[in-house]
């Protein structure tokens, strides 16, 4: 009876451990699977200061609530919209060249969630632009992001490609992120 005891005792204690390795090679395995992420948004009226001092121009400022015409975001199919979803802040600096019209432009954006501790995602955002000064700016670049909060294993990135037309800006960004917690 003793034997019969010890094998029924050991063959539990394999079947556990193999399933316990199981469960913890695979814990978490969904916050490592990537998801699209696209952000959408008609973005006017930044406030700026500008410093000349040719051939150099540098062009800082932010964008105030008034300015933000549009602004969606799409994660892992599901649609955010501002300000039903989140708050926008966006701070930018570009510095570049008034004989060729060309520079660097680099952007903070940080959306702000309707959640319970307000989590946030920010991008970060540098490119190439083109035109500047001409209301018809061209954008070139690429994102990365980040999160905080109930969002604080968000990373990803992807390619922006936003233009303005009139000093109105379209930026749409495509990417890739992992580390949702919502929505599998």
């Amino acid at each position: 009876m003793n034997q019969k005891i010890l094998v029924v005792v050991l063959a539990v204690v394999l079947i556990t451990t193999c399933l316990a390795g199981t469960v913890v090679a695979n814990r978490g395995q969904t916050k490592k699977v990537y998801v699209d992420y696209k952000f959408d948004a008609i973005l006017a009226d930044p406030v700026v200061s500008i410093v000349v001092t040719p051939p150099t121009i540098v062009i800082e400022g932010y964008r105030s609530a008034s300015g933000i015409q549009s602004c969606i975001v799409t994660i892992n199919g599901e649609t955010y919209s501002y300000p039903e979803d989140f708050s926008y802040a966006e701070n930018f600096r570009i510095e570049g060249n008034v004989i060729t019209k060309e520079g660097v432009l680099e952007v903070q954006t940080v959306l702000t969630f309707n959640l319970p501790g307000k989590p946030t995602i920010t991008e970060w955002l540098i490119g190439k632009v083109t035109n500047i000064g001409t209301g018809n700016m061209v954008l070139d670049g690429a994102f990365y992001l980040t999160g905080t909060k109930m969002f604080n294993k968000v990373e990803g990135g992807g390619i922006t490609a936003s233009t303005q037309i009139n000093g109105v800006d379209y930026a749409l960004h495509l990417g890739q992120m992992k580390g949702w917690p919502l929505g599998n």
